[in-house]
């Protein structure tokens, strides 16, 4: 359908160009906030017949929202929010979105120049709102018929461009009054008339092509050290099929494979069992550290113990790729940096190599600590029902059609160092900022892409993120939560040895459950005491189409006493 410039005054007009380009550009969902000043972008999305529209009162939440849905279709999501405070809401998701990379579009209503810095009612300053974060900003002038349709378009199209590959763009639309539509619509031929040809297709002004990443010459560097019997693979941060690729490739090279939680190789045959405990045994340590080199792929690893590891500086080299630009180094150690597509490296290192390497006596010790720690573990962890239990047990009932997403502080580490069951499907986590903020709204913003999604959380991130149950409403989301009353991710750390400190100011009891929270949002709620009931609630949850809470209560030190009794069985395996 060509473009219909049938509109009642130059905000209509150029808010439905805004739409109509984004949708060219590929963009399938827009997230709004209501508000007044966003009005003319809000019933022009509205009136686009090829957007899905998601509407929440609250922008921190919408912000996660999009998120998710732009994490789970990995295509560039919009954000419609009013002028003032509500832009600053959306500042924590921005934030996530661009240390990860993930595409979000903000298009933020802003009152005119004339109305800045005067007291105007809910007018503050939005340049550059978000600080250095987006990866483009552009303030866009109040709609003017002297500013041609086509300078609209090709703005739009850079930051559609930029956002698809880098992150997080602003645009920033400033708007005067009329702000909702009139009944007579005015000859918009002669300003059109520039983009007659762009009005009768459906393609956008200018098209960014945006080709496949070349191998960087540096990649030939790396075939010599391949050779080398003894070296190691880490997975860090991967996508499905990026996962797959690593894996073929400590396959044929006979490596020893040290995998993270969001790698999507988690318990994968390959992997070294509970590479996080074993990291507290001396003699581990001692035999990884005889590796010459370390490759590694994907970054932003959960457990403390592998980064210290890495940190340690042992090896001759240590080459780290990912496919974003973002440093990831904590330790400032990486001796070769390759920006490079996964898939294609892989499969490019995989073909230099003559064939396939048997793994040999020092991979073979490093993997019976392995299977001995998983013994022990299985004899260790009590049978009763406990946040040790429900982490493992939804791990093993993951499907491959299903996706998990896991939460922050204790539910993401207890998985990477307690369980070793193979993660099938798809693993969703917001480690950017490893922020305990909005894991409800991310998780059902990756529900409405067409996904059943089971996320696992904790207490203060359920409370933190309350208002987003309203954006659950018919969703297939299964909360799991974990209600040890106030977090427990303190008792690791050596505050918690100081009792009234700790008590009064860490540990947060609140004393809450999620019972009325469910009510008040008609959502179906458990609380199940023993294993079976949970197994039974769990399975009957995926069963379901509809959101359901399912809340386990702890006490508040129990997770971080066992992960502190693993980690001691495993230094003295």
């Amino acid at each position: 359908m060509a473009f219909n410039c049938n509109l009642s005054d130059i905000n209509s007009l150029w808010c439905a160009l805004i739409m109509e380009e984004l949708v060219r550009n590929g963009v399938e969902h827009c997230c709004i906030a209501p508000g007044s000043r966003n009005s003319p972008l809000t019933h022009a999305a509205a009136a686009h017949t090829r957007l899905n529209k998601h509407v929440h009162f609250d922008e921190r939440g919408l912000g996660f929202f999009a998120l998710g849905i732009a994490k789970s279709t990995r295509k560039p999501v919009v954000i419609i929010t009013t002028s003032g405070t509500a832009v600053a809401n959306l500042y924590p998701a921005v934030i996530e979105a661009a240390m990860t990379g993930i595409p979000l579009l903000i298009l933020s209503a802003d009152r005119p120049a004339e109305l800045l810095d005067t007291g105007a009612n809910q007018t503050i300053n939005q340049t550059a709102i978000f600080s250095q974060y987006p990866v483009l900003e552009v303030q866009l002038p109040c709609p003017d018929m002297a500013i041609a349709p086509q300078w609209l378009l090709s703005t739009l199209d850079q930051g559609i461009s930029r956002a698809r590959t880098s992150g997080v763009v602003h645009l920033n639309l400033h708007l005067r009054d009329p702000l909702y539509p009139g009944t007579q619509c005015p000859d918009w031929s002669a300003y059109m008339e520039p983009v007659m040809d762009w009005m009768k297709t459906q393609r956008p002004w200018t098209h960014y092509c945006l080709s496949g990443q070349r191998l960087p010459d540096e990649a030939q560097v790396m075939i010599d050290r391949l050779f080398a019997p003894k070296g190691v693979l880490v997975a860090g941060q991967l996508a499905p099929d990026e996962a797959q690729a690593v894996a073929r490739l400590a396959e044929k090279l006979g490596w020893p494979l040290l995998v993270d939680v969001q790698s999507h190789l988690h318990g994968h045959s390959l992997s070294l069992p509970h590479v996080d405990l074993l990291l507290n045994h001396p003699t581990v340590c001692e035999l990884l550290d005889q590796a010459d080199t370390v490759l590694q792929f994907g970054g932003r690893l959960v457990s403390k113990r592998l980064s210290q590891w890495l940190a340690n500086g042992r090896r001759k080299h240590y080459c780290f790729v990912d496919s974003g630009v973002s440093r990831l180094d904590p330790a400032c150690n990486q001796s070769l940096r390759l920006q490079a597509n996964i898939n294609e490296l892989c499969c490019f290192l995989e073909a230099a190599l003559p064939g396939r390497r048997e793994p040999g006596d020092w991979y073979a010790q490093l993997m019976d600590y392995g299977i001995r720690c998983r013994a022990a573990l299985v004899r260790l962890l009590p049978s009763e029902l406990n946040e040790m239990w429900v982490s493992r047990h939804i791990v093993e009932q993951q499907r491959k059609n299903g996706c998990l997403f896991i939460g922050n502080s204790m539910p993401i580490r207890l998985i990477d160092s307690l369980s070793d069951a193979r993660l099938h499907g798809e693993i969703f986590t917001n480690r950017g900022a490893s922020g305990i903020d909005g894991l409800i709204a991310t998780a059902s913003g990756v529900a409405a892409s067409g996904r059943q999604v089971t996320l696992l959380l904790g207490d203060l991130s359920f409370l933190h993120d309350l208002n987003s149950l309203a954006l659950l409403r018919d969703l297939p989301v299964t909360i799991v939560l974990l209600n040890n009353d106030g977090g427990s991710i303190f008792s690791m750390m050596p505050v918690s040895r100081d009792g009234d400190l700790f008590k009064r100011y860490f540990q947060v009891s609140h004393g809450l459950n999620a019972e009325q929270a469910a009510a008040m949002f008609d959502i179906h709620y458990e609380s199940p005491v023993e294993c079976q009931a949970f197994a039974e609630c769990y399975e009957q949850a995926k069963a379901s189409d509809k959101p359901v809470i399912i809340e386990v209560k702890t006490p508040p030190a129990e997770a971080t006493d066992m992960l502190r009794r693993a980690l001691i069985m495993a230094s003295e395996l």
